[in-house]
């Protein structure tokens, strides 16, 4: 290979990465970079020609040059950052400046680090016939990546393979997908398959395959920041050594050949730059919110109904609803409720199931109502008779004819006779015609009689049923399907069932008139449950949340090769580039009296303590507190570990402290005596006697040893391998913020912080990226809300259950590149800028096509279901422009600021910022 194809291979790597199968967002922006790249390089070659016509004996030290500083940047994964250079082999530098005498640097500094991946290739596996039998003799296996769809983040996911035939020369082929939601090969089904093929293969073989698949290359992908500003930096480094090493004189032709190399260096650092910052345009857009659905408690969903009637009304939709029946099957499956229950549990007063107004205690029943029977023979005269009105009315309702309600005509009850008697919801019907005028006094007395019986009475004028029955029975409708008479006793549920918790994914149709009863949304809410990664959350709801939240707790990964899953070479700066670029962004999301805890072990402490002086500062670090706890390990030739670090910086020097005290080791057993201060006992001083009375206890140290590990037998133990006890959280949420305080934990993990932070009477935020965030996280919570008896719940004497919480998904960076259509265009030409410095992007749609033009009425309308089906709007605009809603209704979002926004004709320029850069 000459030193100019060398040259433009390195060129390549560097611009395009290593080649990936698959499908997603990345690799499809990996393509289009292959169709400007090809454009571009037979741009260079024509320039480099033509600059070096007076120069040609520079041609092969200028490619010589060209490759020995680009190729140093090559990562498999498209990345620009150090690679094969001197800071290679170092984690972290030490860096002096004027202000301090060491500052930490550490390779990927200058990185948004992404997620870690494989580079998945299809590829043949083969084994000789020892291991099993084909009829072509060795085994031979194909495995297909080109459906291996790229992770979304750095979730922990495994590969599902699937058998998708034999080729004539019998070897089988598979197709290899990441797994969803829990998706396992099915081993089995796969050997019982090849063995109706007459391919005998054992289980250990089949395994063994599937290994060596996924063996391939693992690497991290990153973003850099400023890829320009720093490759350009990287040059001037290089070639300063370059230039003058060995240098003794400078001709004139010696200049000028420099300065070309430094110009097609430029040139080339120009365009692969535009690359690197689109993705991190892409990386840093504002996310849309999707598949959001809220969780609301019976007992505050009525607190929030203007009066009882309508607070019926809500449950009796609900019970009549369709999606009823997934939400019984959810309580039970959470144990909230056992699989006897019946939806009439829920009541005290055994409410009809049928969707219609109840019968409260009280209320006499049909049959049993007084009866003279002196009347019958009048009853029956007086149906015979039927004036007009009557009739007209009586062939509305009969036979159940009338919304499937049963009526009787001409009813005794008491010592009177009513017009109409309704026996489902105890209402009588009168029509007062020419016999009721005068009769005031006797009417208030029958009326006044029926209402001791717990019976509604409604009037109706004769004329109007003669002159307008159709509107007659509409008012009827109106009366009988909502309100409930006064003094008539509302539905009473269950105290130990007021707190079952409705999600409204199972009631969507409702779920715009349960938010209607709200005046103040966002702040009537306890919490947010957010599924993403974190630095795409943390990014998206800084306007909304920014100086908000009182206390941050983060359990992050410790740095100890498992947590990630994979071997990693630059370990510690991967690290702390994942924690450096979140961190920095969570600072902002702190109020000025808030602070930050940072759970490690052993193996990242020493990092952790760093950042945080970087980000907050030496002088806001408050304590180094160490967790101790007994926890067993197998035996090794060590000591063993057992104590954990949490690591506690403010944001400012004016914080909020609660002071927590230490409990007496004999909890004051010897203070035998009490008053209306307290626990007292005896004490002598100088020949006097005074009462000493026993306090709080020592103040808490920062050494804490009498907080558990949560054994595998615990009823608060989730099934979540590094779940941390709601006592340590507890400790923590209580000695830094106060109630209706916002506690922030963007590594959710099993969802601990959430839970105690409810608890506790703190309102919430919780971030999760994996699918544990619906099999665990989102459960924990819907039993916090339901009352739940584990953790610290028995001593929190406030905590009783019931709450409201919105969860839901954000549009994530993979699905964004995904979304961004690129086409292949030429370059630009402009009198401005070169081709190497023209924004390359400028044709293409990225998500345009959201956006539709109406010529004719020269509009353009929003349509973001092309985009992502369930898009909550009201909730993307909230974070977009860092206004709480105060009221979302059909249509329309309004912000406490009163701004109000009409969602079903979106201005686009609200909200370009998610759709064009």
């Amino acid at each position: 290979m000459s030193k100019e194809q060398k040259f433009y291979k390195a060129l390549q790597d560097v611009f395009i990465g290593a080649k990936i199968e698959g499908e997603g967002g990345f690799i499809n922006l990996m393509k289009i970079k292959f169709g400007y790249y090809s454009q571009i390089e037979k741009l260079i070659k024509e320039d480099i020609d033509k600059a070096l016509e007076k120069y040609p004996k520079f041609r092969d030290e200028l490619f010589i040059k060209l490759y020995d500083f680009f190729h140093r940047y090559f990562t498999e994964s498209g990345s620009i950052y150090f690679n094969s250079t001197p800071f290679h082999n170092n984690i972290y530098e030490k860096v002096y400046t004027d202000e301090k005498d060491v500052i930490l640097f550490w390779k990927t500094q200058m990185l948004y680090y992404v997620k870690t991946d494989h580079i998945f290739r299809s590829m043949p596996v083969e084994f000789s016939a020892e291991g099993g039998s084909a009829p072509g003799g060795d085994l031979k296996f194909f495995f297909d990546a080109s459906q291996i769809e790229n992770k979304k983040a750095n979730e922990k996911r495994a590969l599902y393979f699937e058998i998708n035939g034999v080729r004539e020369d019998n070897t089988v082929v598979f197709t290899v997908r990441y797994s969803e939601r829990g998706t396992k090969t099915k081993a089995d089904e796969i050997l019982k398959n090849l063995k109706g093929k007459n391919i005998a293969v054992t289980e250990e073989l089949l395994e063994k395959a599937f290994r060596v698949f996924e063996k391939q290359s693992e690497v991290d992908f990153f973003i850099n920041k400023n890829a320009k500003a720093f490759l350009q930096e990287q040059f001037k480094l290089w070639s300063y050594q370059y230039f003058w090493e060995g240098a003794k004189e400078w001709s004139g032709n010696r200049v000028n050949q420099l300065q070309i190399l430094k110009l097609f260096a430029f040139k080339v650092i120009d365009f692969i730059s535009q690359f690197e910052d689109e993705l991190v345009k892409i990386w840093n857009k504002p996310k849309f919110v999707k598949n959001s659905n809220y969780v609301i408690t019976l007992d505050k969903l009525l607190s929030a109904c203007h009066s009882r009637e309508s607070g019926n009304l809500f449950l009796e939709k609900i019970i009549k609803h369709a999606g009823i029946k997934e939400q019984i099957k959810e309580w039970q499956e959470l144990g909230i409720v056992d699989d006897k229950f019946k939806l009439e549990d829920v009541f005290e007063n055994s409410p009809s199931l049928k969707g219609w107004q109840t019968k409260s205690d009280g209320v006499v029943k049909w049959n049993e109502l007084p009866f003279n029977p002196e009347l019958k023979k009048r009853a029956r005269e007086l149906r015979k008779a039927g004036n007009l009105s009557e009739v007209l009315f009586w062939n509305q309702v009969k036979s159940k004819q009338f919304l499937g309600l049963d009526f009787d005509r001409q009813k005794i009850i008491g010592n009177y006779i009513v017009d109409f008697y309704c026996k489902n919801l105890s209402v009588i019907i009168e029509i007062d015609g020419i016999s009721h005028d005068g009769k005031i006094e006797y009417d208030k007395q029958r009326d006044d009689y029926f209402k001791s019986l717990r019976l509604k009475v409604i009037h109706i004028l004769d004329s109007d049923v003669k002159n307008n029955l159709s509107g007659t029975m509409e008012f009827l409708e109106r009366e009988l399907k909502h309100p409930v008479p006064s003094g008539h006793p509302s539905i009473r549920i269950r105290v130990e069932l007021k707190h079952l918790p409705i999600d409204t994914k199972y009631f969507k149709d409702l779920e715009l008139e349960i938010l209607s009863l709200f005046n103040d949304l966002d702040n009537q809410l306890d919490g947010w449950l957010i599924k993403s990664e974190n630095y795409q959350a943390l990014n998206t709801i800084l306007p909304k949340f920014k100086e908000k939240v009182q206390t941050i707790y983060i359990d992050p990964p410790f740095n100890t090769g498992d947590d990630f899953e994979y071997v990693d070479r630059f370990q510690d700066s991967s690290w702390l580039s994942l924690m450096s670029n979140r961190i920095e962004i969570a600072r902002d999301l702190i109020y000025k009296k808030g602070g930050f805890f940072l759970h490690l072990d052993w193996n990242a402490n020493f990092l952790g303590r760093i950042l945080l002086n970087n980000y907050f500062g030496e002088e806001n670090f408050r304590n180094e507190i160490i967790w101790a706890y007994r926890r067993w390990t197998a035996q090794a030739n060590q000591f063993q570990n057992s104590h954990d670090y949490v690591l506690w910086a403010t944001k400012t020097d004016s914080y909020l402290w609660n002071q927590l005290f230490d409990q007496y080791a004999d909890k004051g057993s010897h203070y035998t005596e009490e008053d209306e201060e307290g626990k007292y006992r005896w004490q002598y001083l100088n020949g006097k006697k005074y009462k000493l009375y026993l306090k709080e206890g020592s103040r808490m140290k920062d050494w804490w040893e009498d907080l558990p590990y949560i054994n595998s037998m615990a009823i608060e133990r989730t099934g979540f391998e590094t779940q941390k006890p709601e006592s340590l959280l507890q400790r923590i949420i209580l000695s830094s913020s106060k109630r209706g305080d916002i506690i922030f934990d963007f590594f959710l993990g099993s969802g601990t912080t959430t839970a105690v932070a409810h608890k506790l009477g703190r309102k919430w935020l919780g971030v999760e990226m994996g699918e544990h965030f619906y099999s665990v996280v989102l459960p924990r919570m819907k039993k916090v809300l339901a009352y739940d008896k584990s953790g610290i719940s028995k001593e929190v004497k406030d905590y009783q259950g019931g709450g409201f919480f919105k969860y839901y998904e954000l549009e994530q960076y993979e699905e964004a590149l995904a979304n961004c259509k690129y086409g292949d265009s030429n370059l630009f030409n402009s009198p401005s800028k070169t081709p190497y410095q023209e924004y390359v992007f400028m044709k293409d749609e990225k998500m345009l096509s959201a956006l539709e033009i109406d010529y004719k009425s020269n509009k353009v309308r929003v349509n973001l279901t092309k985009l992502y089906p369930d898009i909550d709007i009201a909730e993307t605009l909230s974070n977009l422009t860092g206004k709480w809603i105060k009221k979302i209704a059909d249509g329309e979002v309004e912000f406490t600021d009163g701004t109000k926004i009409n969602t079903k004709d979106l201005d686009y320029k609200i909200i370009k910022p998610l759709i064009w850069w």
